[in-house]
């Protein structure tokens, strides 16, 4: 149950800043790299807030030994708000720029 409200808190977030972003553009639209480059990292960024609005309570049976929900719920935000995002833009960012510089000398010729 705490994945599908992750998923729909994630949604929530990423369709809330689309809407800011069209808001404050002068022709009301997303712009044309929205898709490529915002779209992952609002999705990351939307999981990593609602493991935080929504931490995972410890199990009553919880042992020493076992995975420990607060523990996984650290990592979780780690890597939703900080890991993959950057990774994603390390790689998007460059390949966007190349392929909108193909398109461009394309048009020229």
């Amino acid at each position: 149950m705490s994945e599908i409200l992750d998923l729909v808190v994630s949604i929530a977030f990423m369709t809330l800043c689309s809407v800011l972003v069209r808001g404050f553009r002068s022709d009301r639209r997303l712009p044309s790299w929205w898709l490529g480059i915002a779209i992952v990292p609002l999705l990351a960024w939307g999981i990593s807030l609602a493991v935080i609005l929504l931490p995972r309570p410890i199990s009553e049976g919880w042992q020493a030994g076992e995975l420990n929900t607060g523990r996984a719920d650290s990592v979780a935000i780690l890597f939703y708000g900080v890991v993959l995002p950057a990774a994603y833009l390390v790689f998007a960012v460059p390949i966007t720029f190349l392929v909108r510089l193909l398109k461009s000398s394309r048009l020229k010729k």
